[in-house]
């Protein structure tokens, strides 16, 4: 369920408030949902929620033995409160 809630955060900043085209949705799912199947010990995911709904996320993810940030994004409506 949170990933389906990652998912329609990015929707709804990238597409809807950012003009992204629908193809912007795949883009963020797929990776989404490979990580999610093969995810080890060292990636993280933290969510940030506002009365019970998303409202930020960001992931570390192993790449290689480096950390890579991923699924950055926060809902405007957030922005400049100091959760990033």
């Amino acid at each position: 369920a949170d990933l389906e809630a990652v998912l329609r955060l990015h929707v709804t900043v990238y597409c809807d408030g950012l003009g992204f085209d629908a193809s912007f949705a795949e883009h963020v799912e797929i990776p989404l949902r490979k990580w999610q199947a093969a995810r080890t010990p060292r990636d993280r995911i933290w969510l940030v929620e506002r009365v019970g709904e998303l409202v930020g996320c960001v992931a570390v993810v192993d790449a290689g033995g480096a950390a890579q940030l991923r699924w950055l994004v926060l809902h405007p409506s957030v922005r400049g409160q100091g959760v990033g």
